[in-house]
């Protein structure tokens, strides 16, 4: 996604260059702050929200970043399955931009499917089933490194959890 910043960043530099070689108006102190600034504060952002450490425990998980957390107990969660940002996106509302852009589609990523929507607190940089915010839906999604493994632990640990009358389901070791 860093790439997509660069190349907007880029994209706009070059047009109005080209707009000022061909008798435009010319280019301002202000403009190419704007045009150094949106790609950085755009990667700066982008980074800060996808860089961080997931985490299982008896509770759910709770996903960190720089920038905001995430946390789903496991009661609230239906499924957790590997795929790719191509099988997500089945509608392919964003596959032809990020297509153009070189995003690599066949990246694999966790799935995970909610039984209650996930929320995005108003203020604080918080999400998860039990906060306060406006709705995101009930599918998350995020990239560990080896997702095969974090998939195979989570579905260990969501085996393991209660049911609705309390009692254990069957867990496979």
């Amino acid at each position: 996604m860093t790439r997509a910043f660069l190349l907007v960043g880029t994209g706009l530099a070059a047009v109005l260059f080209i707009g000022w070689i061909a008798g435009g108006p010319a280019i301002d102190w202000v403009t190419i702050l704007f045009i150094v600034a949106f790609p950085a504060v755009g990667i700066w952002g982008w980074r800060g929200m996808s860089i961080g450490t997931a985490e299982l425990d008896q509770r759910g998980i709770r996903v960190r970043a720089r920038m905001q957390s995430q946390t789903y107990p496991w009661e609230d969660i239906d499924s957790i399955e590997a795929t790719t940002f191509e099988q997500v996106d089945k509608l392919g509302d964003n596959t032809a931009i990020l297509r153009t852009l070189g995003v690599d589609m066949s990246h694999p990523m966790v799935l995970i499917v909610l039984k209650r929507s996930a929320r995005n607190h108003w203020f604080l940089s918080r999400i998860g089933t039990r906060e306060f915010g406006y709705r995101m839906g009930l599918k998350i999604t995020f990239e560990p490194e080896d997702v095969a493994g974090f998939v195979k632990e989570a579905n260990r640990f969501l085996s393991a959890r209660p049911t609705e009358d309390h009692s254990f389901q069957n867990s496979q070791t």
